[in-house]
Protein backbone atom coordinates (compact mmCIF):
# COMPACT_ATOMS: atom_id res chain seq x y z
CA UNK A 1 0.00 0.00 0.00
CA UNK A 2 1.04 3.56 -0.68
CA UNK A 3 -1.89 5.66 0.46
CA UNK A 4 -4.42 5.53 3.30
CA UNK A 5 -7.57 7.67 3.32
CA UNK A 6 -9.62 8.25 6.45
CA UNK A 7 -13.05 9.91 6.43
CA UNK A 8 -14.26 11.17 9.80
CA UNK A 9 -17.63 12.35 11.06
CA UNK A 10 -17.66 16.16 11.04
CA UNK A 11 -21.37 16.51 11.87
CA UNK A 12 -22.55 17.41 8.39
CA UNK A 13 -26.07 16.57 9.59
CA UNK A 14 -25.92 19.56 11.96
CA UNK A 15 -26.41 23.15 10.80
CA UNK A 16 -23.11 24.90 10.20
CA UNK A 17 -23.44 27.98 8.02
CA UNK A 18 -22.75 31.66 7.78
CA UNK A 19 -26.11 33.18 8.62
CA UNK A 20 -27.81 36.34 9.81
CA UNK A 21 -30.52 34.38 11.62
CA UNK A 22 -29.76 34.46 15.36
CA UNK A 23 -32.27 31.68 16.02
CA UNK A 24 -29.86 29.27 14.28
CA UNK A 25 -26.85 30.17 16.45
CA UNK A 26 -27.73 27.74 19.29
CA UNK A 27 -27.88 24.87 16.76
CA UNK A 28 -24.31 25.45 15.55
CA UNK A 29 -21.01 24.41 17.08
CA UNK A 30 -18.22 26.67 15.88
CA UNK A 31 -14.74 25.24 15.50
CA UNK A 32 -13.77 21.55 15.46
CA UNK A 33 -16.82 19.33 15.70
CA UNK A 34 -16.99 17.13 18.83
CA UNK A 35 -17.59 13.93 16.83
CA UNK A 36 -14.38 14.29 14.83
CA UNK A 37 -11.43 12.09 15.80
CA UNK A 38 -8.65 14.42 16.98
CA UNK A 39 -5.74 12.14 17.96
CA UNK A 40 -5.00 8.78 16.36
CA UNK A 41 -2.31 6.32 15.36
CA UNK A 42 -2.40 4.12 12.24
CA UNK A 43 -0.78 0.68 12.47
CA UNK A 44 -0.12 -1.95 9.79
CA UNK A 45 0.33 -5.65 10.45
CA UNK A 46 3.24 -7.25 8.64
CA UNK A 47 3.47 -10.91 9.56
CA UNK A 48 2.86 -11.08 13.31
CA UNK A 49 4.12 -7.57 14.00
CA UNK A 50 2.13 -4.30 14.19
CA UNK A 51 4.11 -1.33 12.85
CA UNK A 52 3.26 2.32 13.31
CA UNK A 53 2.56 4.05 10.00
CA UNK A 54 1.73 7.51 11.30
CA UNK A 55 0.61 9.39 14.39
CA UNK A 56 -1.67 12.45 14.18
CA UNK A 57 -2.47 14.97 16.90
CA UNK A 58 -4.95 17.85 16.67
CA UNK A 59 -6.99 16.72 13.67
CA UNK A 60 -10.20 18.59 12.86
CA UNK A 61 -10.55 17.75 9.15
CA UNK A 62 -13.18 15.50 7.58
CA UNK A 63 -10.73 13.62 5.34
CA UNK A 64 -7.07 12.85 5.90
CA UNK A 65 -4.86 11.30 3.23
CA UNK A 66 -1.59 9.70 4.31
CA UNK A 67 1.03 9.02 1.63
CA UNK A 68 3.48 6.41 2.87
CA UNK A 69 6.44 4.52 1.41
CA UNK A 70 5.19 1.44 -0.45
CA UNK A 71 4.91 -1.51 1.91
CA UNK A 72 2.97 -4.75 2.22
CA UNK A 73 0.39 -5.12 4.97
CA UNK A 74 -2.11 -7.80 5.90
CA UNK A 75 -4.27 -5.59 8.11
CA UNK A 76 -4.68 -2.01 9.29
CA UNK A 77 -5.59 -0.79 12.75
CA UNK A 78 -6.72 2.68 13.78
CA UNK A 79 -6.05 3.48 17.43
CA UNK A 80 -8.25 6.41 18.45
CA UNK A 81 -6.73 8.32 21.33
CA UNK A 82 -9.11 11.28 21.50
CA UNK A 83 -11.97 13.19 19.89
CA UNK A 84 -12.76 16.89 19.86
CA UNK A 85 -15.16 16.40 22.74
CA UNK A 86 -17.57 13.52 22.05
CA UNK A 87 -17.53 10.41 24.22
CA UNK A 88 -17.50 8.10 21.17
CA UNK A 89 -15.24 8.07 18.12
CA UNK A 90 -16.82 8.11 14.67
CA UNK A 91 -15.04 6.91 11.55
CA UNK A 92 -17.01 6.72 8.32
CA UNK A 93 -14.40 5.12 6.10
CA UNK A 94 -10.86 3.79 5.93
CA UNK A 95 -9.40 3.00 2.49
CA UNK A 96 -5.97 1.73 1.54
CA UNK A 97 -4.53 1.95 -1.96
CA UNK A 98 -1.53 0.29 -3.51
CA UNK A 99 0.18 0.44 -6.87
CA UNK A 100 -1.59 -0.52 -10.07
Amino acid sequence: MRQIRLTFDTALSRILAITYYPQLYPLMIRGPQPETIRDYTLLARVGEEWREICRVRGNYQRQRVHHIPAQPAEALRLLVEGTNGAAEARLFELRAYGER
